[in-house]
């Protein structure tokens, strides 16, 4: 089968708009913007009320992230006068695909972390945790597991299929990466590195998601993954401290940053390159070996 002629190519292809790489970029920045102020603005009135991982869960990530996703989706059932469904949201296996996606993600972060350890970049460490403070972590993968989802929703499910029907699918997936580095601009500490990182992550789960074809996987995979490496291993998350308690803490060594990632998290390192980049090609020559490119 021809790539181009998978489902979630051959049903985004009845969307009544298909805009450019430009509009369609300024749109979906738009939208997203504008639900995160709506999901932040109220969380305002409760700095003194609600603990600072409440707070973030509740507003940031269940409202704020929770709105894009709906914002996406009246888009695409409203304006693109299409089923939600052509997004990826597909029911077979959803349960089971959801968990692979988990682990895997969890599985990445933990190679990641591992060959930190052995290359004398990390230096862990076991907390001790409170009560609050495994609440702390299961409620912040409660929000990470929306925030993960809303990403890939508007990324993956949205753009992807529709950049790669306008031009061909290699220019949807790069296009749909370089927007998901835009997105993440202005995170805290961002260089270089983490630029090309978030990048290779873009084409990694856009090849996930193509060979899936459901958003179930890659939803999984995005929420773990960053779960994981805030509040299992103790490290930033594209740069960004998230409040909340973690398992474990992981410590960038002095010297190290280039492997480790240093203030950025381990999204800012070389590992992380490694095995991005490992799966990218995993999954290119899947599809490569089973459908016409």
């Amino acid at each position: 089968m021809k790539i181009n002629k998978m489902r979630v190519f051959e049903e985004a292809k009845s969307a009544k708009r298909n805009y450019n790489f430009i509009l369609f970029s300024i749109l979906a920045y738009a939208l997203a913007t504008i639900a995160g102020l709506l999901g932040e603005i109220p969380g305002l009135f409760f700095i003194n009320v609600l603990p600072e991982h409440i707070r973030t869960v509740v507003f940031s990530m269940w409202m704020g992230f929770g709105l894009m996703i709906v914002f996406t989706i009246i888009h695409v059932k409203f304006i693109e006068k299409r089923s939600i469904k052509g997004l990826g949201f597909y029911k077979e296996k959803m349960f089971g695909q959801y968990i692979k996606g988990a682990l895997t993600g969890m599985g990445f972060m933990a190679i990641v972390v591992i060959l930190g350890i052995l290359t004398g970049a990390y230096t862990i460490t076991l907390n001790t945790l409170t009560t609050n403070g495994l609440l702390s972590i299961f409620l912040m993968l409660c929000g990470f597991v929306v925030q993960g989802a809303a990403e890939e929703v508007l990324v993956r499910g949205w753009m992807l299929p529709l950049l790669s029907n306008r031009y061909n699918v290699a220019c949807g997936l790069i296009l749909s990466s370089v927007f998901f580095v835009a997105f993440h601009a202005t995170n805290p500490g961002i260089t270089l590195l983490p630029v090309v990182n978030i990048l290779v992550c873009g084409v990694f789960l856009g090849l996930y998601y193509i060979k899936e074809q459901n958003l179930w996987g890659v939803f999984g995979f995005h929420s773990f993954w960053n779960w994981s490496q805030g509040n299992l291993f103790g490290i930033r998350v594209s740069g960004n401290d998230f409040p909340g308690e973690s398992i474990f803490d992981t410590v960038s060594n002095d010297g190290m940053d280039l492997i480790s990632g240093g203030v950025f998290g381990s999204e800012g390192g070389l590992l992380t390159t490694l095995v991005l980049l490992a799966g990218s090609f995993y999954y290119l020559y899947y599809l490569k070996k089973h459908h016409e490119f």
